[in-house]
């Protein structure tokens, strides 16, 4: 509870916006909710973005990596930031916008065996956005996600390429089966990227755009990922309907996803995208099978 350290005025005044949609009695909830944030750059931090603009004033967030030039195109961020680990970068965003009584913990050391336990003690979301590129990360991330569901706590995880946002509905308070079963199965592959399909993303998901960079990726694992400030600012809106049910315990849908081409397109472009999806989920898959 952290009632005691904060300025009921200042918090009532900064969210009076939010009223009546939020009403009093969920803005409390919201002020209390204990937020762990496990990697803080492109999703991480869109998600903290939102979040602190509701009015979540407790985190954890964890975060080994830092700022970069290439981050800030889609990362709310700025030059000044560059060498900044993220996880610092974004408490001090936070302790600014509440006048330093927001309630902030920062590990720079990221997800590992040794701080898992105190990292998700007395939490009570988890946001999943640990990097998935490389080896240590995605260890990183299944570790993450086998303790939060031995502990029965409520995950959701990240990703963005492309165009494309979608967050994955772990909820472990009803379902303690760590990636609804798939857990072993990412665990046994060697790359990354097979890993993260393996566990979290079935190919027939996955949109001709991503489709396509994952090809790409993994035909070349020297490249960089595509992500653009569309589909990562778009989380930052997300957040805040998602927070708002969690605190009215409101079940959330298992997958929430939004593309931002498809929005745009024709109903005959869509169709022929749909189309032309087919034959490269196929070749995912060929890809996929000559992988370990």
């Amino acid at each position: 509870m952290i009632q005691d350290k904060t300025n009921p005025e200042f918090y009532q005044e900064l969210f009076k916006r939010n009223q009546p949609i939020v009403p009093p009695s969920t803005q409390e909830k919201i002020k209390q909710l204990r937020l762990l944030v496990a990697g803080c750059g492109s999703t991480g931090g869109a998600f903290i973005e939102g979040a602190s603009r509701l009015g979540v004033m407790q985190y954890r967030l964890v975060e080994p990596d830092t700022y970069a030039l290439n981050n800030l195109n889609r990362q709310f961020v700025y030059p000044s930031d560059i060498g900044l680990n993220k996880a610092i970068a974004h408490k001090k965003r936070i302790e600014l916008l509440f006048n330093k009584q927001a309630d902030v913990f920062v590990d720079e050391r990221g997800v590992q065996p040794d701080n898992i336990d105190s990292l998700l003690k007395n939490i009570d979301v988890v946001f999943d956005a640990v990097d998935v590129t490389t080896e240590s990360g995605i260890k990183a991330k299944l570790l993450l996600h086998e303790v939060a569901a031995e502990k029965r706590l409520l995950v959701l995880s990240a990703l963005d390429l492309g165009y494309k946002q979608w967050i994955r509905v772990y909820d472990y308070r009803k379902n303690s089966v760590p990636l609804d079963g798939n857990l072993e199965k990412a665990k046994a592959c060697r790359n990354p990227l097979k890993a993260l399909i393996e566990g979290f993303c079935p190919v027939e998901e996955l949109s001709i755009e991503i489709t396509d960079e994952l090809i790409r990726l993994l035909k070349d694992p020297s490249a960089s990922a595509c992500q653009l400030g569309a589909a990562c600012h778009l989380l930052a809106a997300f957040s805040a309907p998602i927070l708002i049910r969690i605190c009215d315990d409101k079940s959330l849908p298992r997958l929430i996803e939004f593309d931002l081409m498809r929005t745009l397109e024709t109903n005959e472009e869509r169709n022929q995208a749909a189309f032309n999806v087919k034959p490269k989920h196929e070749q995912l898959k060929q890809i996929l099978k000559s992988l370990a």
